[in-house]
């Protein structure tokens, strides 16, 4: 099952498992990329103010869906953003235990990426704590309870067409092309509805893309359509939590390729750009079968 919420630093993202810059503290405040707020993560004052707007919002919007937990959307987005909530058990109730926290941790703790995120969510799910309670927010169980039911049928007999969405067979394998098609068909028309769902949709198709080439591998067309995804989940990772805004092209652009040229690689970003806008423009036309490009017996 795909990630309902894509991360939001793609560069390195390789898994398709359940959807660091140091900081000079002297130069103030460091601007979160993608929200674009000045935030001290050594702060807990700050990043609940950072967050206030989005936090309050994320609790109007769960106390509205959770009111029809039959409706297939509704069950999604109670699912995604308790995973959100649930991704650290580390919640800080005044700045005394976020020092006792840091004091407890390496030097550069402050800095690191893990700890960035850990402030976010705290920032983001401030609200929906207090309306939950710590225990349940920090609740596993009920995520997995939740997994459940946002895969099971509604009263219409109705299924998540992302959620359910699979490429492989229970044992492994791959589902064959044409249901695959289909179901990525499917998938794709639903996220023209719901945008913020294009992010998994391109998960999966990837998935299928990568196990379904032949031996040998072409590698360096096999590391080209890589790379081609690295650059679709640039442009299809969220900048908001309720809304599925997204970076502007020339911004996911210049991001993946920021990151390729500190690994190295490409050599030329300008194939990169063309494979990924193909691949775009293929899906949007229902074409699905540069899914068989790896596959040379096909």
């Amino acid at each position: 099952m795909e990630p309902l919420t894509p991360p939001t630093d793609v560069s390195d993202d390789t898994s398709p498992s359940m959807g660091d810059a140091a900081i000079s503290m002297s130069a103030g405040p460091p601007i979160d990329e993608l929200s674009g707020k000045a935030i001290d993560y050594g702060s807990l004052e700050s990043a609940l103010a950072a967050y206030q707007q989005e936090s309050a919002d994320l609790l109007q919007a769960y106390q509205q869906y959770e009111k029809d937990m039959d409706a297939m959307e509704n069950r999604a987005k109670i699912l995604e953003w308790r995973q959100l909530c649930n991704a650290t058990p580390v919640y800080f109730d005044s700045q005394a235990e976020l020092d006792r926290h840091l004091a407890s941790r390496p030097l550069n703790e402050i800095s690191s990426r893990r700890h960035k995120e850990i402030m976010v969510i705290v920032g983001q799910c401030h609200a929906l704590r207090n309306y939950l309670g710590h225990e349940e927010i920090t609740n596993y169980d009920r995520v997995l309870e939740l997994i459940d039911l946002a895969l099971q049928p509604n009263s219409e007999g109705e299924t998540h067409p992302v959620l359910n969405l699979a490429v492989h067979t229970e044992a492994g394998g791959l589902v064959p092309f044409d249901e695959v098609v289909k179901r990525l068909t499917k998938a794709h028309d639903y996220a023209v509805d719901y945008p913020e769902y294009f992010y998994a949709v391109f998960r999966m198709a990837e998935s299928y893309l990568m196990d379904a080439g032949s031996y040998p591998v072409d590698v360096d067309l096999e590391k080209k359509y890589r790379e081609a995804f690295t650059l679709l989940r640039w442009r299809y990772s969220k900048k908001s939590m309720l809304e599925a805004s997204f970076r502007s092209r020339e911004e996911a652009n210049q991001g993946a390729l920021e990151v390729f040229q500190f690994n190295n690689y490409p050599q030329e970003f300008d194939e990169i750009i063309e494979l990924a806008d193909e691949i775009e423009n293929a899906v949007g036309q229902g074409n699905w079968s540069w899914l068989n490009a790896l596959d040379k017996t096909k």
